[in-house]
């Protein structure tokens, strides 16, 4: 009995976070004793910051906690609340321009929703209209101008915020506008800004053989890689733009990064460094397997411990005798299956149970922001599949196979779910793709796999295409959109 398992759309946030920024020469000069050519003397600049005491106490900004307050209400609510604790000691009346991305024309409504949102949070003043760096930074009457940069796509909303100081001519003469400072923050997509997006239809592609080799997979887990700040161009396309594949074997778990056709292997280690075997273990493996911003939850009946590991396949914390299932949740070896899922903390096995032999788990964020799991079991004596929230069912499927993953394929908030044939003829099994419809599991889409199915991982959407699903099948590892 196989299983393949992952979490995505999660919660989590990136704090933002700052980094070096080349400032304006007039404002870092010490003492102000070199005056720049052609400047009358006796003047200074009106409504700019003159001193680099001023620049220190704007940058000792960028490193400020950022407030509890910040973490509710929508992606747009939540960035504007960070940044505007960012900037609140800034000098003087700001500026806020905006520029939207090209290749996405929602992003200038976001725009002007982060603008408005600043706007009541700080002595700031949305611009008119959109304008070049250059051109806002001529405007009178405002001590600095925060230049507002969106971008929105399948996994979030992206905004890099600059500041450069208001220019007056004599500056205009030295050169292009620098930034006092820079920030950048991530929000996951929420309901809010799902609605900017437009709806993906879902079908089924052919399978694409990826390049390695498998060795009795168990289980397969597709996640994110771990969301790091970067100076770079937000228009660069490689930007968090890398998935994450854990192939969990039954001697050893590999991980690798995939980028298009490519696997390219991050880690690897064997189970015996791991964990060890577990004094009776199953003849048919059941494993559990979550991947998330680079973080590993893992277990399996053959090995005594689950596992939390690192983005370098290292043990970040045990779970004695139980298999983590999801974010906070763990499930319990029972024979012939697992029983639960239930908190970790939890040891007692609660009456009415019965004994699954897969699990699986999606976080979804629902319409007030907050983060939803849903879970999915396979019954390991009727084969009815069922997917719930907080104990109370969704929706089921009769006669499902045994290898189940949960994803939102298309980006639209709802969770489908994959699964394989309940067959004992490798010939006759199938990827199948089915969704919720008012309580009822309704069929999407069936791949035929005539060399069976091993294993499932449904990864995050990416961009304005379907979320990849990744199979495992006859010693290889397919990708499907």
């Amino acid at each position: 009995m196989l299983h393949a398992g992952r979490r995505i759309a999660d919660a989590h946030e990136s704090p933002i976070t700052p980094y070096p920024t080349e400032m304006n020469e007039k404002i870092t000069t010490p003492r102000g004793s070199r005056k720049p050519m052609g400047r009358p003397s006796g003047r200074k600049a009106t409504g700019r910051a003159s001193s680099p005491v001023g620049v220190a106490a704007t940058l000792m900004l960028l490193a400020s906690p950022v407030s509890a307050d910040c973490r509710t209400g929508t992606a747009t609510a939540q960035l504007s609340c960070e940044l505007a604790l960012k900037l609140k000691s800034l000098p003087g009346k700001s500026l806020l321009n905006a520029s939207s991305s090209p290749e996405h024309n929602a992003t200038s409504k976001i725009a002007t929703e982060l603008q408005s949102e600043l706007a009541k949070r700080l002595n700031a003043q949305p611009a008119p209209r959109m304008m070049s760096v250059d051109e806002a930074t001529r405007e009178r009457g405002y001590a600095q101008v925060i230049q507002l940069s969106p971008v929105l796509d399948r996994r979030g909303l992206t905004l890099r915020a600059d500041v450069y100081p208001r220019r007056t001519v004599w500056d205009r003469v030295l050169g292009p506008a620098k930034t006092i400072a820079s920030y950048e923050a991530f929000r996951r997509r929420d309901p809010h800004l799902r609605q900017f997006l437009t709806a993906i239809a879902l079908t089924a592609s052919p399978p694409v053989g990826l390049n390695i080799k498998l060795n009795g997979p168990v289980s397969l887990a597709c996640g994110s890689a771990p969301i790091e700040s970067t100076a770079g161009r937000l228009s660069e396309p490689t930007l968090r733009s890398e998935l994450q594949i854990a192939v969990v074997e039954r001697h050893q778990i590999r991980l690798f990064a995939l980028q298009g056709k490519t696997l390219t292997r991050l880690a690897s280690v064997p189970w015996k460094r791991l964990s060890g075997v577990r004094g009776t273990p199953f003849r048919q493996p059941l494993t559990v397997a979550t991947l998330s911003d680079g973080l590993l939850r893992v277990g399996t009946s053959d090995r005594s411990d689950g596992l939390d590991l690192s983005s370098k396949l290292e043990v970040l914390k045990r779970y004695p005798d139980l298999l983590p299932v999801g974010a906070k949740h763990c499930a319990k070896l029972s024979f012939p299956g697992l029983v639960g899922p239930q908190p970790c903390e939890s040891r007692a096995l609660r009456k009415g149970q019965r004994p699954q032999d897969a699990l699986a788990s999606l976080q979804l964020t629902d319409d007030d922001g907050t983060v939803s799991e849903l879970m999915v079991g396979r019954d390991s004596v009727t084969h009815v599949a069922i997917v719930a929230h907080n104990g109370r069912e969704l929706f089921r499927l009769t006669n499902t196979g045994a290898a189940l993953a949960l994803g939102d394929l298309n980006g639209d908030g709802n969770a489908e779910l994959v699964s394989s044939a309940n067959t004992q003829l490798p010939i006759e099994d199938a990827l199948t793709v089915s969704r919720n419809e008012s309580g009822k599991a309704t069929l999407v889409y069936q791949v035929p796999f005539p060399s069976g199915v091993q294993a499932i991982a449904s990864c995050p959407t990416q961009g304005d295409r379907q979320a990849a699903i990744l199979v495992a099948s006859g010693g290889r590892l397919w990708r499907l959109h």
